[in-house]
This record gives structure tokens, sequence and C-alpha cells, in this order.
């Protein structure tokens, strides 16, 4: 994600959050001046509303940019399963995956139009949110295992974070969906970041994941994934990163033979809703929600590495060279990406350090 979003998705959620906040009001106003008070103290059309809240199905929307039988996608059927099982169908799930429902960016604003719709997203787009600070995650070589992550997420340092982004008005119902390790594919062996100097690598079009391998002292190619094949084979880049299942699934490895298992970046994925629909729940409704997330990101998790690891021996089967990786220097890379102007001077102070504490380093 680029950081032409900051300054934008800011004023779009400002702008969304007071239409929200003008509703709430004038729904209170038409209560308060039109209802007959009953003897609990509320007016008879708002206990006619909470009844129907209860007694009704409550739908959620899930958009995602995922295909249908992607693991997101098979993670999202096992999610409404569940949900709707423990709810007893109280609570249902339509899914639209393949961006039916519009782009990542396009479904938020939904969701702060006041919509029941859930999307998927990461540290570095909730950066893009304006939310600076998640995007040091994404430094490489800073995480070295989910276990990392986890860390992470039981530090005080991260419930300020996650605070920042309810304020904006989205609340993140499901966490610790790992959506995969990325590696380094290369057409020439790669057996350390020395060896990455002047290498052109794709990477996606976001300012923390190209900056990812300026900080290992590559040269940045943003490129859409459908023209790295031919990109690869010829020569207009040197290598390719991503986790192995899109490695093998694209079939890189047919124009890049060496693979160097650098995991230089671990990407959580989590979930977002409308922070006042959340808040508009009962506790009950809460409970099944996180509850069917919370055995859906360990569905998907378990679908992940299973795909990874099949990668990497149809990888093997087909030819491909696994190289070993010389690590040290990864510490070095880590500090040029947190010194870089881009993150540093919208961080907040003595961030890396922080982040570093937590990690126990």
């Amino acid at each position: 994600m680029g950081n032409k979003y900051n300054t934008q998705g800011e004023e779009r959620m400002k702008k969304f959050k007071i239409m929200g906040m003008a509703i709430c009001v004038l729904a209170l106003l038409t209560a308060c001046s039109g209802g007959r008070v009953a003897e609990n103290g509320t007016t008879e059309e708002s206990v006619s509303v909470l009844e129907k809240s209860t007694d009704e199905t409550f739908e959620i929307m899930v958009a995602y940019e995922n295909n249908p039988g992607e693991p997101v996608d098979e993670a999202c059927n096992f999610w409404k399963e569940k949900l709707e099982e423990l709810s007893q169908g109280k609570m249902t799930m339509t899914l639209y995956p393949s961006s039916q429902m519009g782009n990542k960016n396009e479904v938020i604003d939904m969701a702060l139009a006041g919509d029941s719709i859930i999307t998927i997203g990461n540290d570095s787009f909730y950066a893009d949110l304006g939310v600076n600070d998640f995007n040091i995650t994404f430094a490489p070589y800073l995480i070295e295992s989910w276990e990392d992550f986890d860390k992470i997420h039981a530090s005080d340092w991260y419930a300020d974070q996650i605070a920042q982004l309810e304020e904006k008005g989205l609340h993140l119902v499901s966490n610790n969906w790992h959506y995969g390790v990325r590696h380094l594919l290369s057409k020439k062996p790669v057996t350390s970041i020395e060896g990455m100097k002047g290498m052109k690598v794709r990477t996606p079009n976001s300012t923390a994941e190209s900056l990812n391998f300026v900080a290992q002292g590559a040269v940045s190619t943003p490129l859409a994934l459908t023209e790295t094949y031919t990109a690869l084979q010829q020569g207009t880049i040197d290598a390719v990163e991503n986790p192995l299942d899109v490695l093998y699934a694209n079939a890189f490895y047919e124009v890049a033979e060496n693979l160097t298992m650098t995991g230089h970046t671990y990407i959580n994925a989590s979930w977002l809703y409308s922070e006042d629909l959340w808040n508009s729940l009962s506790e009950e409704q809460q409970g099944w929600l996180e509850k069917s997330g919370e055995e859906a990101a360990e569905y998907f998790n378990g679908i992940v590495e299973k795909a990874s690891n099949k990668a990497l021996e149809d990888m093997k089967a087909a030819g491909i060279k696994v190289q070993e990786f010389d690590r040290s220097g990864c510490e070095e890379a880590t500090k040029a990406f947190c010194e870089m102007p881009e993150f540093k001077e919208k961080w907040s102070d003595g961030l890396y350090e922080k982040v570093m504490e937590i990690l126990g380093r």
C-alpha cells in the first residue's frame, strides 16, 4: 500500500464517522420525541427495536479479494458454518469473494457508512489508514516466527494501535490469520544479504514491502503478479519473493531455479468491522463472532501450513535448488528499514527499541 492513502484515508474516515454520529443523534432525538415512555424508562418504539434486533437474524457480509477455492475462501466458508452453528442461525454470513464488493478501500468505506460488512487487512494496510506504527512489522527479519507475532499482539503497544484503529471507526474482529512467510526465488543463487545487492526483485506495489528489499540492498521492482513470469523469463527482473504456495502456483520455479528460505517477512492478516456496529451487537453476538473467528483462524493456518509444505516438496521434485542462507547482516537490514524517513518521520519516538523489547531482544 502506498502512502497516498494516509491523508485520503483519514479524511474519508472523519467524513463517515461524522455522518454516522449525525444519524445516531437524529435517531435518538426521534425516539425521545416520538415514543411513549414505558415503565422501564425507554420508549415503546425503542423497546420494539430491541426486541426486533434480538429476534431477527443478523446478517454480516464478508468481502475479500481472494478467489473461490483459495485458502482464505475455504476458511471463510468454515467461519460462516461455525458462526451459524454457534448462534443457531441467529447470525449469518454472506460471502463475497473475488472483489465482488470492490477493492479493500471501497469495502472499508461501506463499513464506515454503516453497512454490516467485514473485510481482511494487514499491518501495512492499517498504516495506510493512518495508524503509522503498524508498518514496523514489515521491517525485514524483524519477525522471526509466528510466536513473535503472539508477543506483539499481547503487548500494551499493540493494544494502543488497536485503540487508534477503533478511533477511526474500525474494529478488529478476528486476528492471527497466518497469511504466509515470504521467501526469495531467484535466477542465480543467493546465500546472504550481500548477494542481494543490486538484484532486481519483484515486489508488490506497497511502500513497506517495496522498501523491505531496498533496505537489503536490492533494487525493488513493483510489478503485477501476472507480469512476473515473463519478466523473469526475459531478464527484466532477477528474482521474486512471496510465500511458497504462491511461488509454486504461479510456476515461477520454471524460470528461476534457486530458492532461498529467507523468511524476510511474516504476513499476519486480520478482519475489520465497523466499530459502531460492533458496539451495537449484544455480548452474546460478539462472543459468537469472536469464537467462530478464532476457530476459522486456526483452520486457515492449518491450510496455509499444509499448502506451503506441499509447495516446497513439489518444487524440490521439479528440480529447484534450495540455498542455505547466512543470516548475518539481517539485523542491519532491519535497522536500515526503520531508519528510512518514509517510516521514521511518521512513527512514534523509540518505536524500534520498544518493539525489540517486546520481542525480548
